[in-house]
């Protein structure tokens, strides 16, 4: 029964992937975070981005982030209204709707026992402290690479790409152990 609620999990991602690369674009979403961010900056600094006809994208800005690519995130900092963007809004409402879920589903019995296998470990905050951290890590390095996990990872495999596959193993190899050092030392893996 396990195996096949897997199999339909990955069924449905992949055809969500499909569909979303298929209708729209490939996924990636690490560059709304900078957009979001941006969209509070111009709130603050509204002179930060300013229309530019020589720039591929119609937009300059004196921050040289902002200003990369032609102007690429400045035109999505001022016209911020595409589906990336309702992504990352709607991910917590995803991730909570599917806590709810199988917060439901699961046995009363099942939540105790699991949590007392895990109060042995850390302190409800402590695991959500290092995961906070270690999403900050991660996001920090996917914007300095130009690119997101998410990207690289699922659309470059569903598109066959080299890159994409030497990647996955790449952050396979590396996070399985760090994991495992971060759950002996204290924290919850999640």
């Amino acid at each position: 029964m396990k195996n096949f609620e897997i199999f339909i999990k990955a069924m449905i991602l992949g055809i969500v992937l499909f569909l979303t690369v298929f209708l729209v674009k490939p996924i990636g979403i690490s560059t709304q975070f900078s957009v979001a961010g941006g969209i509070v900056h111009t709130m603050i600094e509204p002179s930060i981005i300013w229309e530019d006809k020589d720039k591929e994208y119609g937009y300059s800005s004196s921050n040289e982030y902002y200003d990369k690519d032609e102007g690429y995130i400045a035109n999505a900092i001022k016209h911020p209204g595409d589906y990336d963007l309702l992504f990352i809004i709607t991910m917590p409402l995803g991730g909570y709707i599917a806590y709810r879920v199988r917060k439901y589903s699961e046995g009363r019995q099942k939540r105790t026992e699991f949590r007392k296998v895990n109060e042995k470990k850390t302190s409800k905050y402590g695991g959500i402290i290092i995961n906070f951290i270690s999403g900050v890590f991660l996001l920090y390095g996917a914007r300095m690479a130009g690119g997101c996990i998410t990207q690289l990872i699922f659309n470059g495999i569903m598109e066959g790409s080299a890159s994409g596959y030497i990647f996955a193993v790449s952050v396979l190899v590396t996070a399985i152990p760090i994991a495992l050092i971060v759950n002996y030392v204290g924290g919850e893996v999640i």
